[in-house]
């Protein structure tokens, strides 16, 4: 059985040159045939025909000048009418960035902001921003949408906090699924620190060169708590000694693993990584300190168990 999606979409005037009403599976597949849409008529309205039931994420498909803006949708044993999904102009995201040290003076030179945009498709509007002198930054052209806010690990500075309209964000996470009303102020901090870490191979013979990895394997760090705004997931070479590093690490409590391939959209579902944390290791990295670990490999098998266990 399949069913219509019927609705109206708010257009703003002047009228787009087209605005797209999309439905797509909720369940994180970005494959071509992972959704089905239809033009929205010159009056707003739309029908999507031929839906079977399940649960969808219906959205507006962020088109030149066309409004934005998702929202969850169940199909059960029914046509489902009257729908309204949310309507929003795309818009700049700005905001402020200052350091906070450790009285050693600091500039903001060189300092590149990346955002990107969670649960994207079929875009994924990501970009940079380098703050200027003194520290206003924008974010062109946005989609309505969640947004994460990250640093590039690459001096000793990292994401302290992120504030939008004087409230901190929860988890890095900026909401702007209804729009921007306000100014984003972002606090960077000094005193990073490091891991550094060796593959531990349980089997492996006292004085024997160890066991090859597997061709793509890598080292896996990630946030134990889920924040996406410091690091996200990172990845790191391992040397034919079996050693890694990875420097200008934020402090905080993180999972580290050997992994047979590094998806860095896999890694930074936080359903996975809890999946799959007995496979690896926790430290802890406190501010300008070391943490120093030994790590199983996970296997291939390892990883499909972990992804099949995740909610969809």
């Amino acid at each position: 059985p399949a069913y219509h999606i019927r609705g109206s979409v708010k257009l703003y005037s002047p009228l787009p040159r087209q605005t797209f009403v999309m439905l797509r599976r909720r369940n994180g597949d970005r494959s071509p045939g992972a959704f089905q849409g239809v033009d929205v008529k010159k009056d707003g309205t739309f029908d999507i025909i031929g839906v079977p039931a399940g649960s969808y994420t219906l959205e507006l498909l962020p088109l030149r000048d066309s409004s934005t803006g998702r929202m969850p949708l169940d199909v059960t044993g029914r046509d489902v009418s009257g729908v309204k999904p949310p309507s929003v102009p795309q818009f700049d995201i700005k905001g402020r960035a200052r350091i906070e040290g450790d009285g050693v003076p600091q500039t903001l030179f060189g300092v590149k902001l990346h955002i990107d945009w969670l649960d994207w498709y079929p875009f994924n509007f990501a970009s940079n921003a380098s703050p200027a002198a003194d520290g206003t930054f924008v974010f062109p052209t946005k989609p309505a949408g969640v947004y994460v806010i990250s640093l590039a690990p690459e001096s000793d500075l990292y994401i302290q906090s992120i504030s939008y309209n004087q409230r901190e964000v929860e988890d890095g996470r900026l909401d702007l699924s209804n729009g921007v009303s306000g100014d984003v102020d972002i606090v960077l901090g000094t005193g990073t620190g490091q891991v550094e870490g060796t593959v531990h191979w349980p089997d492996a013979v006292p004085g024997a060169p160890p066991p090859p990895l597997p061709p793509g394997a890598a080292a896996v760090l990630v946030s134990a708590s889920g924040v996406t705004g410091n690091t996200g997931a990172r990845s790191a070479d391992i040397d034919q000694s079996g050693h890694f590093q990875f420097r200008f690490v934020p402090p905080g409590r993180y999972f580290v693993f050997v992994s047979p391939q590094f998806d860095e959209g896999l890694w930074q579902n936080i359903d996975f990584v809890q999946q799959i944390r007995d496979g690896g290791v926790s430290v802890d990295v406190s501010k300008k300190g070391s943490a120093t670990t030994e790590v199983p490999v996970l296997t291939n098998d390892d990883l499909r168990h972990a992804i099949e266990k995740v909610p969809r």
